[in-house]
């Protein structure tokens, strides 16, 4: 049960986030130029690579080639 309940918090959070980091590029850039996007693909990217290589740090990746 509570491996639920983590997978559910865990999307919460990841769908909440990127709501959050355009609002923060929103007010601090302004809204001319859509900066959030880029800030919340880019911050994406480094939380997905960070997952990865930890996965692939402890052998248990099976992204081997």
């Amino acid at each position: 049960m509570l491996s639920y309940f983590l997978v559910s918090a865990r999307g919460a959070i990841g769908s909440a986030a990127p709501i959050r980091i355009l609002g923060l590029a929103a007010l601090r850039y302004g809204q001319t130029f859509p900066f959030g996007t880029p800030a919340v693909n880019v911050t994406g990217s480094f939380i997905i690579g960070l997952f990865v290589a930890q996965l692939t740090r402890k052998g248990i990746s099976q992204f081997r080639y």
